[in-house]
């Protein structure tokens, strides 16, 4: 799946938002299924650590671009877990 040239410029926050939205849950229960705090989402500043996204996100949404996610290179899922979780 790729995403316009503006996401792509976009900052991590904007980029996990997307992500969200893309997978039709709220951000808390995004949180939640991640073992991140309430509200973390809302307070990411300027990125997210690499070690969060391995330990947090990556076991539960292994189809989320890691290299996406946090640089806003290529594609929002990677092909090869794309199977894995499908939005709603």
């Amino acid at each position: 799946m790729k995403i316009n040239e503006n996401l792509e410029q976009s900052s991590v926050k904007e980029r996990l938002k997307f992500f969200i939205r893309y997978l039709d849950i709220s951000q808390s229960d995004f949180e939640k299924k991640t073992n991140l705090s309430n509200g973390y989402v809302n307070n990411i500043r300027k990125s997210i650590k690499s070690e969060k996204f391995d330990e947090n996100i990556a076991p539960v949404f292994p189809q989320l671009n890691k290299i996406w996610l946090l640089h806003g290179e290529g594609d929002m899922l990677d092909e090869l877990d794309v199977h894995h979780y499908k939005p709603k």
